[in-house]
């Protein structure tokens, strides 16, 4: 996931520090400001995990990747024909498509009045149908709280790689970066 201050690249000379100043026998591993989770998932084969942010978006990743121990079953969704929700959310025909439901696909494209580029059309569309997709499994009881989270995180990373930004939804570039005509995949 590209976001500022990631510290993926900075892992194995954490792992070193740590190394170097504890006897081995630690439990807990406590990965404060977590952002991304890359780092408490790094460390997750070795230790119990704590982890904290203030962005939502890291509670979200956190509960599919660090709480999460296996990869969800989606029983309910097994039931009413969907075996694979990532391929269903991604592929299913958006026939209803209404922008006054669709946030992002009304604050974060060009549009009317609006000069914003932060996603193209296609993909913000997809987006919204993604998001609102599984609040309605959630509202219907057709997800556990973990399969929820799991495909939202799987939403999230997916938006990352997509998105016309260079780390940050502070700002977008002012031409289209190549990675924003590729299909929204879910990760």
């Amino acid at each position: 996931m590209r976001f500022i201050g990631s510290k993926v690249k900075l892992l194995k000379n954490i792992d070193m520090v740590i190394s170097k100043n504890t006897i081995g026998n630690e439990n807990v591993f406590c990965d404060i400001f977590s952002g991304t989770g890359a780092v408490a998932r790094y460390f997750k084969p070795r230790y119990e995990i704590h982890s904290n942010d203030t962005l939502h978006f890291s509670y979200v990743i956190q509960k599919a990747t660090i709480e999460n121990n296996n990869k969800p079953s989606f029983i309910r969704l097994k039931h009413i024909g969907i075996d694979d929700p990532f391929k269903f959310l991604e592929e299913t025909q958006i026939l209803n498509y209404n922008d006054n439901n669709y946030f992002i696909a009304k604050n974060y494209t060009p549009h009317d009045n609006c000069e914003r580029m932060y996603i193209s059309n296609k993909n913000a569309i997809r987006i919204d149908f993604i998001r609102t997709t599984i609040e309605m499994w959630k509202k219907e009881k057709l997800l556990t709280e973990l399969e929820y989270y799991y495909l939202l995180a799987g939403l999230i990373e997916g938006v990352t790689s997509i998105s016309n930004i260079t780390g940050t939804y502070g700002a977008y570039l002012k031409h289209w970066d190549n990675r924003t005509f590729k299909d929204l995949e879910m990760t």
